[in-house]
């Protein structure tokens, strides 16, 4: 996470905790892992539900 956002670009606390909750969100919902079969965070919960 500390290389996928630019700390230094944010000038207050706020914008801070906005850059993490936008991080969080596209690493949970977009970002494929290779070590989860290719899917993200939220598709393999889904799919050991399924399962």
């Amino acid at each position: 996470m500390k290389d996928g956002i630019a700390f230094r670009a944010c000038p207050s606390l706020a914008e801070i905790q906005q850059a993490i909750d936008e991080y969080l969100k596209y690493y949970n919902n977009d970002q494929h892992q290779r070590s989860l079969q290719r899917l993200t965070p939220v598709q393999y919960r889904s799919h050991l539900i399924v399962a």
